[in-house]
């Protein structure tokens, strides 16, 4: 074998040395970048489910509860007014005659 062509070969091996050095470099910065996210995944996770306590979800679903009941004490109040309002309507036409 030329001289030359061992060393074009060696030369291309060195190339693709570095580029696999390169490679493993982007690899080990990704899988970083990746476990950061899950880590910040699974603690905004816990924080959202409690981890045993009761969390921001089971707060929030408690919120919406206690609006859901002030909803139907507004509506059952509206329907009293309005059965009032509609009763005194209708009694009014009678007292002038």
């Amino acid at each position: 074998m030329d001289a030359t062509i061992e060393q074009l070969i060696l030369d291309e091996l060195q190339e693709l040395r570095n580029d696999l050095r390169g490679f493993r470099a982007e690899v080990a910065a990704w899988k970083q970048e990746v476990g950061e996210r899950v880590t910040t995944l699974e603690v905004t996770s816990k924080d959202i489910s409690g981890n045993g306590k009761p969390g921001r979800m089971a707060d929030a679903e408690d919120r919406i509860t206690v609006l859901e009941r002030i909803w139907w004490k507004i509506l059952g109040g509206s329907a009293a007014v309005s059965a009032i309002v509609a009763a005194i309507w209708h009694v009014l036409p009678l007292v002038k005659h």
